[in-house]
């Protein structure tokens, strides 16, 4: 797995590119690489995406009973122990399968499921979410899932979801409103069911570390690519390919990488990885110290700074019409939120969504990827779906956060003694949230 540098393509500029090859590089959203630290990024931007999924990949497929193209259930919420994903939520349930769709398609069956929300979104490769599937029927529905050369023919009662990849990852959410409706939830999670040819995985062999070299980066986006075909956005960018390439065309098209950008890439690598970190805490419009996400998150396009930084701190988001999360890690003041200190955050009562919101809290694992706070009390999160926040006379709830707890004790969100951050997730957001009309308060810092 780590030996081959074959790809079906990989954002490469080189310096020295005609006008031609500028020009069109331009028009895919390339712009200019004209230095070695310039090319450098634009590799490591476009091929840590890769990188992410596939190491999420392999830890996922590593777990007992894992095979591809078979549902894996998470029967219970997210606990602070939790590493497989970065900034995982406490409402929902997870059910997560990578899907192989190179010989035949699969079958998604969904149950009836009432008014609770759900989704199921599938990915590929890159991060890019290119459906979002629900069943809002009466009775159970089921999805074809087909790859990109499919040609074969549904059944009338199925519909059918072309992937533009043979790799797929599905992740599909399941809410729960409080510990009395998990058995319910976990009895409808245990209903979704997908039929398809399993088998394991030779690509498993070697280990996948959470900090990569220039040779493991390079290796694993290349394995990646290699199993094809390249999304339609992706591979427009194929123009942005200078001289540290050669495609190769016939039976077996792809794209061999220059060895030679590895050097550099080693070179600058922390230097990435650090402003890779620094971009996820700073994407988005900021608005009240909140930074809202940017329209095309989950569906980046030709925006790789923008994949990298979500691959890195928030891998599996949401498209924004279906889950609008502002985050911060900044009080009113514009100072780091600290647990050491105390805050408070109010949230009024008519937040503009379909489906939920909570607000859940998060500390830093130092590498740029954020976790569960593991505390006393348990909790992780508020919700509008559990009712057991205090609210005033206009339906306000003021959510008290500090590592020790407050005098009153009502609305508390425990917090490490250390930098902490919080996501603000609206399911289903309406408009205003989405457009901006309503913002959320800053958060306050308090005297106790």
């Amino acid at each position: 797995m780590m030996t081959a540098l074959m790809a079906s393509a990989l954002l490469v500029t080189s310096g020295a590119g005609t006008s031609a090859e500028k020009a069109a590089g331009d028009e895919a959203g390339c712009g200019p690489a004209n230095t070695e630290i310039d090319t450098a990024r634009r590799v490591f931007q476009f091929a840590f995406p890769l990188y992410e999924v596939w190491r999420t990949r392999q830890r996922m497929l590593q777990l007992s009973g894992a095979t591809t193209n078979s549902l894996l259930h998470r029967k219970t919420l997210s606990r602070p122990g939790d590493r497989s994903i970065t900034t995982p939520n406490v409402d929902t349930l997870y059910s997560t399968a990578w899907l192989d769709l190179t010989d035949s398609p699969v079958r998604l069956t969904v149950p009836a499921m009432g008014a609770r929300y759900h989704s199921i979104a599938l990915m590929h490769p890159f991060s890019d979410v290119f459906a979002i599937l629900r069943n809002e029927d009466a009775n159970a529905v089921e999805f074809l899932i087909v790859g990109p050369h499919w040609g074969g023919t549904a059944d009338p009662h199925q519909r059918v979801i072309r992937s533009p990849t043979n790799d797929v990852w599905l992740v599909a959410r399941t809410s729960v409103q409080g510990a009395d409706d998990l058995p319910e939830a976990q009895q409808l999670q245990s209903t979704y069911a997908l039929t398809g040819e399993t088998r394991g995985d030779r690509d498993l062999a070697d280990q996948i570390p959470a900090r990569p070299n220039s040779t493991q980066l390079l290796a694993i986006a290349s394995t990646v690519l290699a199993r094809g075909p390249v999304p339609a956005d992706a591979a427009a960018r194929i123009d942005c390919l200078g001289s540290a390439v050669t495609v190769q065309e016939g039976e077996k098209p792809g794209v061999t990488i220059d060895k030679a950008i590895g050097p550099a890439l080693d070179r600058h690598l922390e230097t990435f990885l650090d402003e890779t970190k620094l971009a996820f805490e700073r994407s988005g419009t900021l608005r009240n110290d909140w930074r809202y996400p940017l329209p095309n998150i989950a569906r980046f396009g030709p925006d790789d700074a923008h994949r990298s930084a979500m691959a890195l701190g928030g891998l599996a988001a949401l498209p924004i019409e279906e889950a609008a999360n502002p985050l911060t890690t900044r009080d009113a003041d514009g100072a780091d939120l600290i647990g050491t200190n105390s805050y408070r955050l109010r949230i009024p009562g008519d937040v503009p969504v379909d489906g939920f919101w909570s607000l859940t809290l998060y500390e830093a694992d130092g590498s740029g990827r954020w976790f569960l706070y593991k505390n006393p009390s348990d909790r992780h999160a508020v919700t509008s779906l559990t009712g057991d926040l205090d609210r005033d006379e206009s339906g306000t709830s003021s959510v008290h956060i500090s590592h020790a707890p407050p005098r009153d004790g009502a609305n508390w969100l425990p917090a490490p003694s250390g930098r902490f951050m919080l996501v603000f997730r609206a399911y289903r957001p309406r408009a205003a949230l989405i457009e901006g009309s309503f913002r959320l308060s800053p958060v306050e810092k308090t005297r106790s």
